[in-house]
């Protein structure tokens, strides 16, 4: 490779030029980049952008995994409020059977009056009270992707842990799980 020279240039391609250039440099006849060279120069900021793109849509991702997790924890939760409003015990047909009894109709929680008739309760999409279906008709949020399941069972203390039962106690344990298509299950207990 040739060492590069300095070349003084005559007043006429000095006025062709810019006047803050009075000196400019060349290698040789080599004039300007070669293809090789802006080949490469594309590859790498090609390479940058696409690495640029992937951690952005990881973002993207991440965050919408983060509002489905939130929006899921709201119904489980929203279910439990509701749960702790019902009588331990049925008011009406006291007994030590878990689940709804004759006045209850499956899917109706308007009927509810106790805690266990919520047992094996699944709704898919969630439901509000009325028993609309949170699927973004009617005014309901769209939940559509989301299901929720109760499960309801007597357990009792043991050992600093709680252990379900399967006779009649003094405690109840309720579980409400809400799935999604984007993250584990959420539970709640």
């Amino acid at each position: 490779m040739m060492p590069c020279k300095q070349k003084k240039l005559s007043s006429n391609e000095m006025e062709r030029r810019s006047r803050k250039r009075l000196v400019w440099f060349y290698c040789g006849s080599q004039e300007g980049l070669t293809l090789l060279e802006v080949i490469i120069a594309f590859t790498l900021h090609a390479v940058a952008f696409l690495g640029f793109f992937q951690l952005f849509n990881m973002a993207l991702n991440t965050n919408n995994r983060s509002s489905q997790e939130v929006i899921a924890t709201n119904l489980a939760r929203a279910m439990i409020e509701e749960i702790m409003t019902r009588e331990f015990v049925d008011p009406e047909e006291p007994g030590d059977i878990i689940g709804r009894e004759t006045s209850e109709i499956q899917g109706e929680r308007g009927t509810y009056d106790d805690i266990d008739d919520y047992f094996d309760l699944t709704e898919a999409p969630p439901q509000t009270l009325g028993g609309d279906d949170m699927d973004g008709t009617g005014g309901t949020p769209n939940f559509s992707d989301f299901s929720r399941g109760v499960s309801v069972n007597y357990c009792e203390e043991s050992a600093g842990s709680i252990v379900i039962t399967g006779t009649t106690t003094d405690m109840k344990l309720v579980n409400v799980t809400v799935s999604g298509p984007n993250f584990k299950d959420i539970s709640i207990v």
